[in-house]
């Protein structure tokens, strides 16, 4: 079962950073996790925002693929648990890592913004 969602190279670029610990996050993570989960939740009904989109990533989310995605996620239901594991930036882009427990798997949700605040890259993988 294939999760991923095509990325700008935002997120391949993203160097890992340490966990932040739960005094590190400030009310605007708390903002863009709300705006993560938001997006979970539309991938999974197939009907997004493109208006939050960069270019390349409006793009590169075509809507047979966002079928595809969403057929296989929307089953999963609502996350038991969404939590943020990883914070690092890319040049000038932010890379929020969330870690998303589902009663059957655990996935991990990286969610790229750009300075705008536009979303530069999606990708969703299981936990291994």
């Amino acid at each position: 079962m294939i999760l991923a969602l095509p990325v700008t190279t935002v997120i391949a670029q993203a160097a890992p950073s340490a966990t932040p610990s739960a005094a590190a996050t400030t009310a605007a993570d708390a903002a863009v996790a709300v705006r993560a989960k938001d997006w979970l939740h539309m991938i999974q009904a197939g009907k997004i925002d493109r208006s939050q989109l960069d270019a390349k990533m409006n793009a590169a989310l075509t809507d047979s693929l966002l079928a595809q995605v969403s057929a296989q996620i929307a089953p999963l239901g609502d996350p038991t648990s969404f939590t943020l594991d990883n914070k690092s930036t890319a040049n000038s882009y932010t890379v929020y890592v969330y870690k998303v427990v589902f009663p059957a798997i655990t996935l991990f949700e990286s969610f790229a913004l750009d300075p705008d605040g536009k979303i530069a890259g999606l990708l969703l993988k299981p936990q291994q």
